[in-house]
Order: structure tokens, then C-alpha cells, then sequence
């Protein structure tokens, strides 16, 4: 049932879903819920965090106390609580801005570099789930901090990309097959550095490693990079869209298959913003509530779940936080259900869009007898009011006719080709997925009965993402 605000709203508005300030407890959840875990790990600035499909939980190792010391703390979050791993003596020096990833080839998460209490690392190890265990490479890559690792599903290796080394600047790629690091030569150049504020995630869509940059005007945006023999070369998908890239952002890949990046907008007052890359653009997501985005950001795509795992620390409060990303695609649809009355065969049915957020849709009424239409759109295909549905009619004088949903709001049909339509635009607000409604068309029919009306069939639509 529609809270009565949320009706009102409806009443109200030039047309039916807008407004939308609340609506029943069934509804679909938020883009973001604030986890309010009892338990965090200390705020930290520089660590690292990714998920761990093969033991189910996210794993947050490192990075620097605000206080300034450099942590080798490890803490796993399963989705509901925090758990710190007991320490022990093998373990990855305390760091700060190194990288880690999940294996598939070994089931494992490793780490390489950063940058310890001596100075840079060039040190690999692998989380085992329990415990850390240094790993025996060969060829690794120089020691540097604030690089960038993911998975490219295309070459079935470890990317490496940038970093901050010896030389003020490390742009090289690196590959590792779980023993061997290799240098991959860039026959067409990249988008310059990483230096710490960047990201790379690996795209479901493409299987290639996307590198999304913060830089300079000529090299911000949405990289990504082919490591097909013979390639080897960056290509520039788009620019970024409209974020602060001096400030900490994240991306990483979602339920839906696509790669959500979240940050600042930059405009005035530089509010939270989430966006996501269809593959040809980026498109902002809306949402009522969203962490609040500061020195800190870290995402883990949590597979098994579907759903992001945010760890960040705000501009307002050191206090840690963690929050969860939803954006699984849910469908929407369309069904026309129970039969309309009279001879000339009033027909309703979608004749143009779907009802996806953000989105309109174009109820048409066509073989109306009369001169006009009224849209009748409810929220229940089951009662009206104290009566059930479908409700028949013949005591109104309606004959042979039945109501099919209930009368929340009444609409007049805009004539249009030979029928009438309805133009109903449903906001981009993610807490209307998976809300039905339901439409019937009414139509003046002189002679047809003794109330002069006839109705349509009925239409159940269910607002979906796709």
C-alpha cells in the first residue's frame, strides 16, 4: 500500500510517478546503504581493498593511521561485520600505497610494493585466506608506491600499471602469471602515470583492464588497454564526466557488468556523485543517499553478493565508514491482462518507451468509439477500496464491463494517430524499481449502455533499469 504522502505527491504532479517522496516497504532498496557496522577498522589513508570470491569475504590490508603510522593490519568484511585477522609475525611490512588484486590462476590475493618504514618495496605475497606468505617471483618491477593492479581476462594475467618510483615517474605495464613479472612494451602510449588518485578495474563487458585517470585535461578519462600480441596499446574510451579529478575517487566493476565511478561532483559545493559506463557513455546514477566522499576511498566488487564494498573516511569526520553499492539490473514490464466491453473493441496497449527509471513511457488507447479517453492508473490490480478486483460493472450501468485496477489518479488521453495517448515520465529515483502500476482506458460510447462508457483491457507495468 502507497504511503498517503506518496499518493498525494501523485495527485499533485503532471503526471503519476513524480515527486515520490515515499512508497511501500516492498520497494526495492537503495544504490546505497550505510552498512553501520559496530565494528571498523581504524580510518587509514593508502590501503588497499579487494574481494576474496573463493573465501567470500573483502579483504582491507595497510595503508597510513591518520595519526601517521603505517598499519600491516588485515580485517575481512563478509557483508554484515568487520573481523580483524590476529596478527602475526608473517605478515607484509607496515605500507602504505600498495596494490593488491585477486588471482584466479592461484585463488589467492596478492600484494606488490608500497611503501614501508625503509623507503619503496618490491615485494610480492599472497593472501592464502588465513595468512600471508611471501611469494618468489623473478623479474619483479621496480619498488614504488601508489600503483595500480587488476585482473585482465583477456591475457589471464595480473596487470600492473604506473606508480611512483625512484624516478619521479614509473609509466610502464607490467604483467605477472604468478611467478614471472614481465614489462609489456606500450606501442601506442597511455594516459600518463598513476600516481595514487587513479584507478583500474578490469571491464566484464570488454575483459581488458580500464585505467581510470584523474590527470590533466589531455589525459583524464576512461583508458583501456589491449595487451593482444602485436597491440599492446591504450585507447581512449571518453573523458571523465562531471567529477573533481583532484579529489579521491573510486570505480570498480558492479552487478550489473558495468564500472561505476564514484567521487565528487564538480560543481559548486562538490556533492557526491556515482556514475556509471554503459560502454559507449557515462550515465549518472541517482540516488537519495550516498556516502560522503574524502580522503579515503576504497571499493571491493563483492561477486558472490553482488554488490560494491565502500570503506572511506569523510571531509567532516575521521570516522570510518562503510556503505554497499546495488546497481543489479532488474528488468522492467509490460503484460496486458482481463478483457475490455463494447462492440468497437477499445484497445490499450505501450506505444512507445518502457517503464524504466529515468524514463518515459507512452500508454495508447486505440478503437475508442467516442471523442475522448480518461486514463484510469492504480497502484492495485487486486482491491479498490474495500472491493476486490476485477469489480464488475453492470450496476453502474456499465454492462458486460469490469474495473481491472484501482482509480488512484484519473488522466485525459491526448489525441494522437487516430487513438489517444498517455505520456507518463518516471523520475530517475532508484527506490521506484520494482514498483507496479497499472492502467485502463475508459471511453465515452453513446448507445453502447445505459452509463454511455466503455473500458479497455487492462496494462500491469513494473518499472525496472533495462
Amino acid at each position: 500500500m502507497l504511503s498517503r504522502a506518496f499518493r498525494s505527491a501523485l495527485l499533485l504532479a503532471p503526471w503519476v510517478i513524480a515527486g515520490a517522496a515515499a512508497f511501500s516497504a516492498n520497494a526495492q532498496a537503495q544504490d546505497w546503504t550505510d552498512a553501520s557496522p559496530a565494528l571498523s577498522p581504524p580510518a587509514r589513508t593508502g590501503a588497499s581493498f579487494v574481494f576474496d570470491p573463493v573465501r567470500g569475504n573483502s579483504v582491507l590490508f595497510g595503508g597510513t593511521g591518520l595519526g601517521g603510522g603505517l598499519l600491516n593490519d588485515t580485517w575481512l568484511w563478509n557483508g554484515v561485520s568487520w573481523s580483524q585477522v590476529p596478527p602475526s609475525p608473517l605478515t607484509p611490512s607496515a605500507r602504505s600505497g600498495h596494490a593488491m588484486v585477486f588471482e584466479p590462476s592461484t585463488q589467492r590475493i596478492i600484494v606488490f610494493g608500497g611503501r614501508d618504514g625503509t623507503g619503496l618495496r618490491s615485494d610480492t605475497w599472497t593472501w592464502t585466506g588465513t595468512g600471508w606468505l611471501p611469494r618468489i617471483t623473478t623479474t619483479p618491477p621496480a619498488a614504488r608506491e601508489n600503483h595500480v593492479m587488476t585482473f585482465d581476462a583477456a591475457l589471464g594475467e595480473v596487470t600492473m600499471y604506473g606508480g611512483l618510483g625512484a624516478t619521479p615517474l614509473q609509466n610502464e605495464v607490467w604483467s605477472f602469471d604468478g611467478v614471472v613479472w614481465t614489462q609489456r612494451t606500450q606501442l601506442v602510449a597511455g594516459p600518463g602515470n598513476s600516481t595514487g588518485s587513479d584507478v583500474f578495474v578490469m571491464n566484464p563487458a570488454t575483459g581488458r583492464p580500464n585505467f581510470i585517470s584523474g590527470g590533466g585535461p589531455s589525459t583524464a578519462g576512461l583508458w583501456e588497454w589491449n595487451s593482444d600480441p602485436g597491440v599492446q596499446a591504450w585507447t581512449r574510451l571518453a573523458p571523465l564526466p562531471n567529477i573533481a579529478s583532484g579529489a579521491s575517487f573510486a570505480a570498480s566493476t558492479a552487478p550489473n557488468g558495468r564500472v561505476v565511478l564514484f567521487g565528487r561532483e564538480n560543481v559548486t559545493g562538490f556533492p557526491p556523485v556515482t556514475f556509471e559506463w554503459n560502454g559507449t557513455a557515462w550515465v549518472r546514477r541517482a540516488s537519495d543517499t550516498t556516502p560522503n566522499p574524502g580522503l579515503e576511498i576504497d571499493f571491493a566488487f563483492d561477486s558472490a553478493r553482488g554488490r560494491i564494498a565502500y570503506f572511506g573516511i569523510s571531509l567532516m569526520t575521521p570516522t570510518p565508514a562503510t556503505w554497499e553499492f546495488d546497481n543489479e539490473a532488474r528488468p522492467s514490464l509490460v503484460a496486458s491482462f482481463g478483457a475490455g466491453c463494447g462492440s468497437a473493441g477499445i484497445a490499450l496497449s505501450v506505444g512507445s518507451g518502457s517503464p524504466i527509471v529515468g524514463n518515459t513511457v507512452v500508454l495508447r488507447t486505440d478503437n475508442a468509439p467516442g471523442g475522448g479517453i480518461l486514463m484510469a492508473v492504480g497502484f492495485s490490480d487486486t482491491m479498490i477500496g474495500p472491493l476486490s478486483l476485477p469489480l464488475a460493472l453492470d450496476g453502474a450501468g456499465l454492462t458486460g464491463c469490469s474495473a481491472l485496477c484501482s482509480l488512484d489518479v484519473i488522466l485525459p488521453g491526448i489525441a494522437a494517430g487516430g487513438g489517444f495517448e498517455n505520456a507518463l515520465t518516471i523520475p530517475n529515483r532508484r527506490p521506484l524499481v520494482g514498483l507496479e502500476f497499472f492502467g485502463q482506458a475508459y471511453a465515452t460510447a453513446p448507445g453502447e449502455n445505459p452509463a454511455n462508457l466503455v473500458n479497455s483491457n487492462g496494462l500491469a507495468l513494473r518499472i525496472g533499469t533495462f
